[in-house]
């Protein structure tokens, strides 16, 4: 999928990003992707967009909308979300991978960060157990 403007690319040069199928079809990025650009009809241009509570598709979404709708979606599921913010689906794909043994060097590629120093900002300590240093040296 090509993104021609984000965050991290402030001048519109564009990136290529991957987005693999998921292991489950029922939270399977793709498959989703591919429902609502069906169901959207956005053929060009931003691909997410507003959806007024008619179903009429709008604008592109901003950083607000996003952190509300993930807060709306945390809130149904019965999850407090006062700490929750956008970033944070930026810093669980992060802590998630680092979990999960994936390298610095495709943690960067996925999140399209320049610098391990970002990585490192973004990577949260999960479990301070399973990632101690100390643990099993004795």
């Amino acid at each position: 999928m090509r993104v021609q403007h984000s965050k991290t690319d402030q001048l519109g040069a564009g990136a290529d990003v991957v987005l693999p199928f998921g292991s489950h079809a029922d939270v399977c990025p793709v498959r989703a992707l591919e429902v609502w650009r069906a169901a959207s009809g956005v053929e060009a241009g931003a691909l997410f967009r507003s959806v007024d509570r008619h179903g009429r598709v709008g604008g592109r979404l901003d950083g607000r909308d996003v952190a509300h709708t993930l807060k709306a979606l945390v809130a149904r599921a019965g999850i407090a979300s006062a700490l929750l913010l956008g970033h944070s689906l930026r810093a669980t794909l992060a802590t998630t991978a680092a979990l999960v043994g994936r390298s610095d060097r495709a943690i960067m590629l996925q999140g399209r960060w320049k610098s391990r120093t970002m990585v490192d900002r973004y990577v949260r300590t999960a479990d301070a157990w399973r990632e101690n240093a100390a643990a099993g040296l004795l």
